[in-house]
């Protein structure tokens, strides 16, 4: 389900309107606003950044421009961060990169270090998932030069959305969206890569999750648990550029790896990312797509959510659903004896425990109660 035709058209005008050379790239849909406002206060002044945004109502699209002097382009209907790969890979004619609306970044040679690429990686990040060491979203660098060279080794085109073997909504966060089926060429070099322990269900490996016989997702990596719990896996998908990665492979050309981050999380004195900004209420203490608070009870993307939002609320009382994500977060912490105020406290804690620096300069004071 690629964007639509128009959606396309739109774009590539606004990106001619505002060109800018290698330019960053931020998503963000209408309930995550107050993770922005404190994503941007950790941008460089000269970051060449570009705003993606959707399911908003024209007041909070509004609040959005007036945090950024960066371009915002505004998606009515609510769409998902596949999609808008998608977008970007249609209308993209220069390097470009990605950078998730709750990755944090202290250290600005990350956002330099793409200068050491020379044309030959399909993607580059610091974030790697194994055994096959792919990129995660985090923080990714494309060259559409280099995509086009993928699709001409593989002979058909290859999108950067979601990938199954059956036909499954599990991997999109968007309306009546699925993912793409993996055509039989796209299969057979696949089988160049990975291993299969069943058919279309590849041994576990970082970037594809297994849909269990409950219905519930789980990282393949977590597979064996799952069974010895008696869940067996259904079907598996390839996350959003996944299968172009390991595609990519197939035919010679490997990710960049800039730096060494297993996984997608981070807490460090250069880089944060907690993940599961947008749906950490949907995860147990323990489940490994996110980072956990020292007392397993709540992700720390618990409470990096309660912890902006709260100041967010407090500098922008008009706008609904901010406040209503608030209520929500307080009455489920209510419901295990927490508050909004004791997870900011435990978080910068936790940040002040692993190196980040909480001091009064820092954009992190800003959570403080």
């Amino acid at each position: 389900m690629p964007p639509s035709t128009e959606t396309t058209a739109a774009f590539e005008t606004f990106v001619l309107e505002h060109a800018m050379p290698n330019p960053w790239v931020v998503f963000l849909t209408g309930n995550l606003i107050h993770v922005f406002d404190h994503f941007i206060h950790f941008q460089p002044p000269d970051l060449r950044l570009l705003v993606v945004v959707s399911d908003m109502t024209p007041d909070e699209a509004d609040t959005v421009r007036s945090l950024t002097s960066a371009p915002v382009f505004s998606i009515e209907p609510r769409i998902d961060s596949k999609a808008v790969y998608e977008l970007l890979f249609a209308v993209m004619d220069q390097p470009w990169a990605w950078v998730d609306v709750d990755c944090y970044v202290l250290d600005r040679s990350l956002y330099d270090e793409w200068d050491k690429l020379n044309g030959t990686a399909p993607v580059a990040g610091p974030f790697l998932y194994g055994p096959i060491p792919l990129c995660a979203a985090p923080l990714v660098y494309f060259d559409p030069q280099v995509h086009r060279r993928v699709e001409d080794a593989i002979g058909e085109p290859v999108s950067p959305s979601a990938y199954s073997f059956v036909p499954t909504a599990h991997g999109r966060e968007m309306e009546a969206a699925c993912t793409y089926l993996v055509t039989d060429g796209q299969r057979r070099a696949l089988e160049r890569v990975l291993a299969f322990e069943r058919p279309d269900i590849p041994y576990p490996q970082g970037g594809i999750s297994d849909v269990l016989s409950d219905g519930n997702e789980s990282r393949s990596h977590e597979r064996s648990a799952r069974r010895a719990a008696g869940l067996d896996v259904d079907h598996v998908f390839f996350d959003g550029l996944m299968l172009y990665q390991l595609l990519a492979i197939a035919f010679g050309m490997w990710p960049a790896q800039l730096r060494h981050i297993p996984g997608s999380k981070i807490i460090s004195p250069d880089l944060v990312h907690t993940g599961g900004i947008s749906y950490w209420q949907q995860l147990s203490p323990h489940d490994a797509r996110t980072v956990s608070s020292a007392d397993g009870q709540l992700p720390l993307a618990a409470h990096l959510d309660a912890a902006v939002l709260r100041r967010f609320v407090f500098d922008h009382p008009d706008l609904d659903r901010p406040k209503e994500r608030q209520q929500a977060i307080d009455q489920y912490l209510g419901q295990m004896g927490r508050t909004s105020t004791e997870l900011a406290d435990d978080l910068l804690a936790r940040l002040h425990d692993a190196g980040v620096d909480c001091g009064p300069n820092s954009p992190w004071a800003r959570i403080a109660p």
